[in-house]
């Protein structure tokens, strides 16, 4: 399959398919946790986001075609670590391919050429984000030789907590 399949680095012509596919992303991602829920005007934020990102040097936007298809994307930056070796990461931002062309080797060679440009760039290392409840991207991302390496932990705010920790620090006083 990988024969037809083209992985090349988008183009201002690509605006809209990188638009399409990262808010298709961020809307998956939404299913998976409602802490990541996506909102009304987040369109014109992603609009922003790529534009922003094809003029950056340091943002690297991806786009797989097969069989003259676009069948996804992906969205990589270099990452500074200041305190950790090795310093210079790069981060796989975003990632997409079209439901009908999973399965397909898309992913494993959007992921391939991302590291060898990545590489090219000074990244000694390759992070990715996911939701941590999305198992599709984890199997995804274990079977191409990722580990868990930080956690993110969330909670929405609760006004009674912060509530109860004012009457707490106001009697100390």
């Amino acid at each position: 399959m990988t024969d037809r399949l083209k992985v090349r680095k988008a183009a201002d012509q690509d605006l809209p398919i990188l638009v399409d596919f990262i808010l298709r992303m961020i809307k998956l991602n939404a299913e998976f946790d409602p802490l990541l829920s996506v909102e009304e005007e987040s369109e014109g934020e992603v609009l922003s986001f790529v534009k922003e990102g094809l003029r950056d040097p340091k943002a690297l936007f991806l786009v797989a075609e097969l069989g003259g298809s676009v069948a996804g994307v992906l969205r990589a930056g270099m990452v500074d670590r200041r305190f950790y070796a090795p310093r210079t990461v790069g981060q796989i931002d975003n990632i997409y391919v079209m439901p009908e062309f999973r399965r397909k080797e898309v992913g494993s060679v959007l992921l391939a050429r991302a590291d060898e440009e990545l590489r090219k760039r000074g990244a000694q290392m390759i992070l990715v984000e996911f939701p941590v409840q999305n198992y599709i991207a984890s199997s995804f991302y274990t079977k191409e030789g990722f580990r868990p390496l930080m956690g993110v932990h969330a909670r929405e705010t609760d006004m009674r907590r912060t509530s109860a920790v004012r009457l707490l620090l106001a009697s100390d006083l």
